[in-house]
């Protein structure tokens, strides 16, 4: 996340534009993802302290909580499709100009109607 940051939202800052999406992970009580979910921790700490370095820079960083995917690194026990999350996910990056930032955002809270 650091080396990100690093890469990335430094050129953001100088060039005062840009928005930023940090996935965050939103399940607790799962065992078998005990390692992901502490690191994860970790990078949602780190990273709920950006929108207060960045102030007044134009850099909106905002989060999407994505929950559990079926994926080959999540299991096929997970809840949701990738499917399920494409209209949620284009949220924070398809906001105004002059926004707030740090915003939360779940995908669930614009989920349609699975076939």
């Amino acid at each position: 996340m650091i080396t990100l940051y690093n890469a990335f939202g430094l050129d953001m800052r100088k060039r005062g534009f840009g928005w930023p999406i940090i996935l965050t992970f939103g399940i607790k009580g799962i065992s078998q993802l005990v390692h992901y979910i502490v690191s994860k921790a970790a990078v949602d700490k780190y990273s709920f302290d950006l929108p207060a370095e960045l102030c007044g820079t134009n850099v909106l960083v905002n989060y999407l909580e994505i929950g559990w995917l079926k994926t080959d690194l999540r299991g096929s026990d997970a809840d949701n499709a990738i499917e399920a999350i494409l209209l949620g996910a284009l949220v924070p990056a398809l906001l105004d100009d002059n926004v707030p930032t740090g915003c939360f955002f779940a995908f669930q809270d614009y989920k349609v109607l699975e076939r």
